[in-house]
């Protein structure tokens, strides 16, 4: 039975056991529960012994103890290499976070071992609040007083953190891409260590990329882009995922990382980069081409991963609508199964409303099909036959982002007819709708029979009636065929200059082909009828006219000019749909404080943006003015809906 009467200790005799069964504690071996209580009656002992307490030396004696440990734990984490040449790939987090587990635990049983060391003899030590505030002599004491404040406990921590809360790991291997001085300080118990570990690795791979510029082509930024990006999160994912279990402290770093990545902007631009890249990208690998990838499905799957840390998912929306509209309308898409595919991955990340356009669409696309065989049922029926093939897609203004109309164009004698005719059938079938005929999206295709070979030249509306105004000559005034096709401005120079350069056509004089320029009096373009080349296929491009932003851009910023111009229209939709949020609101509180609305709005438009507060004062403002709203008389601070 343990006496609780104090007696002569001999420290060293009894420390050699006491030090024993410690050992076996903090390395959580097991310990017999007759130990256990003898240990316990030993450390009472120590600290009431006879004629003088023994409990600050029981005290710095642990403390040795347990640097010794650690010590000891930081060469087991090491194992016998050198930290600056290990990444997590090596094991050193797995090692560390083993060590972490098994000493943390044994120090929580060792502090119940020293608990009456800690409740009488450390809590005597401990300056109290009072003291601090007040002042007494007991704050001015000696630093091996201080060094005995901690409970036992505490020091242990205190000692880990000390000696192994931080090691030195490679971010990234070869040296060659990041110099000698790459390595990052980690330290495992705090978080943000992996924003600033993320951070720093994403802007070295942005150095590696940067610096190898001259090799990569520029139109392979967006594949870089994501690719760099998913690599990144996939290889701490996974870290997080086998070393710390998936802990959400270190999943919500992660993402905080990443999304500060992605939304990182220049200080010049209006808008990030990254909705305009990964929309690129997105368009790259639904579009047909040769080799394509059979892991499609999987990457546009890995896309989305990027995506959901977009800020600015309405630019991501602008761009990806003019590619997917670029691709309806010429034919590009290589699968629709895919188009819808990746629509309704979209739609599972922000909402039916964000992809509402994209949907309308694709309906318009199956609904214009169908018109289109109604249409030659129709034809059949009435005996009307037509010399030429033709395809109509009938497409929602309100749906499709097209741009403005281009401008006029004089069409071909040859689709003129199967024009009205169809206008004629339309109407006839819709009432109350009107069509506006968009010249500067649709494509044509002719075959030469002047030449001794056939070929199949692909062009645009303009091209084909600049090619079919030499039916019946071979030769034009210039100025006379482009008041015959009227095309004027720079149109002329966008539309002639490819068939020159293909050879098909034979300018004599300033024909007006370059910009700035116009068709001299003399000046004409004749066919070329000795026109040969090897290919039996031939696609005729055309430049993109500097005021149009439409489909034809391909989702690309078509330089300063351009981006400007979309950010201002992106900043005007945006004032419109807070404008509208903010409706939605008050018409269903009738009643709202400042703070209360700022709120609401911000969460109803974090699916597509993050609005600033100063654009939401000012959305508030202009439905004040437009007496949508009203401040409440008796609150300034409070609004009131207008019926």
């Amino acid at each position: 039975m343990m006496s609780l009467k104090p007696r002569n200790v001999d420290f060293t005799e009894t420390w050699a056991h006491l030090k024993e069964t410690v050992a076996g504690v903090v390395g959580l071996r097991a310990v017999e529960r007759s130990v256990w209580n003898t240990r316990f009656s030993d450390v009472y002992a120590l600290c009431v012994a006879h004629p003088e307490p023994l409990a600050d030396r029981l005290y710095d004696e642990t403390r040795k103890f347990l640097e010794e440990h650690v010590a000891g734990l930081l060469q087991r984490v090491r194992a016998s290499a050198d930290l600056d040449t290990h990444d997590h790939n090596d094991g050193l987090l797995t090692r560390y976070v083993t060590a972490w587990r098994e000493y943390s635990q044994g120090v929580a049983y060792l502090n119940s071992l020293y608990s009456y060391l800690n409740l009488q003899h450390v809590k005597r030590q401990k300056v109290s609040d009072a003291e601090i505030i007040y002042g007494s002599s007991a704050t001015v004491t000696c630093p091996e007083h201080d060094a005995r404040q901690l409970e036992v406990g505490e020091l242990g921590l205190e000692i880990w953190e000390r000696v192994l809360s931080t090691v030195q790991v490679r971010a990234f291997r070869p040296a060659d891409y990041y110099g000698n001085g790459s390595e990052v300080r980690v330290a495992c118990d705090n978080v943000d260590c992996v924003l600033r570990l993320f951070l720093t690795a994403c802007v070295r791979e942005r150095r590696r990329l940067q610096g190898r510029n001259k090799l990569v082509p520029i139109n392979l930024a967006h594949t870089h882009f994501v690719n760099a990006m998913l690599t990144l999160h996939g290889k701490y994912s996974k870290l997080f995922g086998e070393v710390f279990g998936g802990a959400q402290a270190f999943v919500g770093a992660l993402d905080k990382a990443c999304s500060a990545v992605v939304n990182s902007r220049l200080p010049l631009d209006a808008t990030a980069r990254a909705p305009e890249l990964l929309a690129r990208y997105c368009d790259c690998l639904l579009r047909k081409r040769a080799g394509a990838d059979a892991d499609v499905d999987d990457k546009l799957a890995a896309a989305i991963v990027v995506f959901k840390y977009v800020d600015d998912k309405d630019v991501f929306q602008k761009y990806y609508a003019r590619a997917l509209a670029r691709r309806l309308i010429h034919q590009l898409s290589a699968s629709m199964e895919q188009e819808e595919a990746m629509i309704n991955r979209l739609k599972a990340a922000c909402g039916y409303e964000f992809t509402n356009k994209l949907h309308r669409m694709f309906t318009d696309v199956a609904v214009s099909a169908d018109l289109n065989a109604k249409f030659q049922q129709h034809l059949r029926d009435n005996h009307l036959a037509t010399s030429t093939g033709f395809f109509i897609q009938v497409l929602q203004a309100g749906a499709w982002p097209l741009g403005g109309a281009m401008a006029p164009l004089a069409p071909p004698q040859q689709l003129e007819r199967p024009a009205r005719l169809f206008e004629a059938f339309y109407r006839a079938s819709f009432s109350g709708r009107r069509l506006a005929w968009l010249h500067h999206l649709c494509t044509g295709e002719l075959r030469t029979r002047y030449t001794p070979r056939l070929y199949h030249v692909s062009a645009t509306t303009a091209q084909c009636a600049l090619l079919l105004s030499f039916e019946s000559e071979d030769s034009w005034s210039a100025r006379d065929l482009r008041d015959a096709t009227q095309l004027a401005g720079d149109a002329w120079h966008r539309h002639l200059r490819p068939l020159l350069d293909a050879g098909l056509l034979i300018a004599t004089g300033e024909v007006g082909a370059e910009p700035d320029t116009e068709p001299a009096a003399d000046a004409s373009l004749a066919l070329n009828l000795a026109f040969s080349c090897k290919r039996s296929k031939l696609r005729l491009t055309c430049a993109n006219a500097p005021s149009h932003a439409g489909a034809g851009a391909g989702g690309a910023a078509g330089g300063a000019a351009a981006g400007e111009a979309d950010a201002a229209h992106c900043d005007d939709d945006r004032k419109m749909y807070l404008q509208a949020a903010i409706v939605r609101i008050m018409k269903q509180r009738k009643v709202l404080r400042h703070t209360e609305l700022i709120q609401e709005v911000v969460s109803q438009a974090r699916g597509s943006f993050a609005p600033s507060v100063a654009m939401i004062k000012k959305c508030i403002e202009a439905l004040i003015d437009k007496q949508y709203l009203e401040r409440a008389p008796a609150a300034l601070d409070t609004y009131s809906y207008l019926a």
